[in-house]
């Protein structure tokens, strides 16, 4: 059985179907290239689980195909939970990796320990053609650091993200590392149960 994963994002898809191994003899997954599917989604909604709903809906709705959607984003405390769903926008659509971790870590220049508290959000959703819908969540603590470290490795706020009980940042930690405990493995744990 097929299932397309709704994201043009190949480190993303890549991640997710890492996350998603154990269901790798019962199902085949698809990126979106994969299927030819080039349409925009537009992410209009306010809150991770209703654009992981949104995504998940149109691509399965365009397709027949069972489509799996993630939403996720880094919520900074000392910003009141920005960036949030913008997370991937906070610097511009076009800017570089860099440019963008360095405008956030810039907003929160002056801010020490222990206010730089920050957490990761992640909401997937699973729909199939009959309509059926499951969504999962899974939520990251930890702090920003103040510099940006190794940022070839790893999803965009990887390097200025130290998960709560580490002292390196995510770019330190190897992939399987990070789907243990962070946001986006903990959603897929949750949706292989239901699954």
């Amino acid at each position: 059985m097929k299932i397309v994963i709704a994201t043009n994002n190949s480190a993303k898809f890549q991640q997710i179907i890492h996350g998603l191994k154990p269901l790798s003899h019962k199902y085949q997954f698809l990126s979106l290239n994969d299927i030819n599917y080039h349409r925009p989604i537009q992410e209009t909604q306010k809150t991770f689980a209703g654009n992981s709903l949104l995504k998940a809906k149109q691509v399965c709705k365009d397709t027949g195909y069972i489509t799996i959607a993630e939403d996720s984003g880094l919520c900074v405390d000392a910003l009141g939970g920005k960036p949030g769903v913008f997370t991937n926008r906070y610097g511009g659509l076009d800017t570089t990796r860099k440019v963008q971790l360095t405008k956030l870590l810039n907003a929160i220049k002056g801010v020490n320990d222990p206010f730089r508290n920050a957490h990761f959000i992640s909401v997937v959703t699973c729909v199939f053609p009959n309509k059926k819908t499951i969504q999962t969540m899974g939520q990251l603590d930890g702090k920003l650091s103040k510099k940006i470290i190794n940022i070839d490795n790893g999803l965009t706020h990887d390097p200025i993200f130290i998960p709560a009980g580490y002292k390196v940042t995510m770019s330190k930690l190897t992939d399987d590392e990070k789907l243990k405990i962070n946001h986006r493995g903990q959603a897929l744990s949750k949706l292989i149960d239901k699954l």
